[in-house]
Formats: C-alpha cells, sequence, structure tokens
C-alpha cells in the first residue's frame, strides 16, 4: 500500500508544473505600469496563480480568490466566465508544448517569437499576443487587450 501512494504522488507532481513570474501590467487610463511577482501551479484541472497578499484559485468551474487575512471571494456569472478564459489562456501561453498543439487562435512563428490572435469570445478579452521562446521553452509572454492595456509575464 505504501508503495501505491509513493507512486501516486510521483505521478502527480511528473504532471504537475509551476513557475515564479513577474507581472507587469501596463494600464493605459491611467499610463502607468505596475509590477507584480507571484507563482502559478498547475496541476490537472487546478491552477493557483499566488502572490504576497493572495492566490486565484480554479479548479474545475470554482474561482475563488482567497487574501493573506483568508477572506474568500467567489466569482460568479461574467467574472467567473472572463476569469477563467484569462487563466486558461496564460496557462496555454506559459507552456511551450499546450500553446503548439492549441489550434483555437492563430499562431504565426518567427525565430524565437510566436505572434497570435485570437476567436471567438476570447478576442473580447485579449486580441493578441506575443509569445518569447528560447530553446522550446516560454521565457516570457505579453498580452494585449482591446482597450490597449497589457499584460506581461516574465519567468524567472
Amino acid at each position: 500500500m505504501k508503495f501505491f501512494l509513493v507512486f501516486f504522488l510521483h505521478v502527480a507532481l511528473l504532471f504537475a508544473s509551476s513557475y515564479n513570474f513577474d507581472e507587469i501590467k501596463y494600464i493605459k487610463a491611467v499610463d502607468s505600469e505596475f509590477i507584480n511577482s507571484g507563482k502559478i501551479f498547475i496541476d490537472g484541472t487546478k491552477v493557483v496563480i499566488s502572490y504576497k497578499d493572495r492566490e486565484i484559485i480554479k479548479q474545475g468551474d470554482e474561482i475563488k480568490i482567497v487574501t493573506s487575512n483568508k477572506k474568500v471571494t467567489h466569482l460568479k456569472d461574467k467574472a467567473k466566465y472572463f476569469t477563467g478564459l484569462m487563466i486558461d489562456t496564460m496557462v496555454t501561453l506559459g507552456e511551450y508544448n499546450r500553446l503548439m498543439r492549441e489550434d483555437s487562435f492563430k499562431k504565426e512563428i518567427e525565430k524565437n517569437l510566436i505572434y497570435i490572435n485570437f476567436r471567438g469570445d476570447l478576442k473580447n478579452l485579449v486580441t493578441k499576443a506575443i509569445v518569447k521562446v528560447k530553446d522550446n521553452k516560454v521565457v516570457e509572454f505579453e498580452m494585449f487587450m482591446p482597450n490597449e492595456d497589457r499584460l506581461k509575464i516574465v519567468k524567472k
């Protein structure tokens, strides 16, 4: 029994991934950049994005925000839907193999850059993205919003 438990934990960790990142948000309305650091952990249907003062947790159909003082906010309706789209997009853009398999958006590859144009509901949230790759690994990606805001994730 102990063997199976150890085996299960090793297999679970094999398919899990995580990375630390710097997040640079440019907000056009105030013409300012905001920098934050965090960590993203991906394990099957669970994604946890951790910052100094909060965690955003997407597990299955549930999305919640847990603050450092343990206040929990469960997202609903449009907030849940669009936050889920954004998290799924960040997960896809951050993993090279997943990005290359994805066919729900148009990709143009030019040396170490991948230019992405989104379709469907996502296009209303993120119009395009640029992904920087080195040795078949994503090192950073930047998403461009219709209102000219930008979100850049740089892996550490």
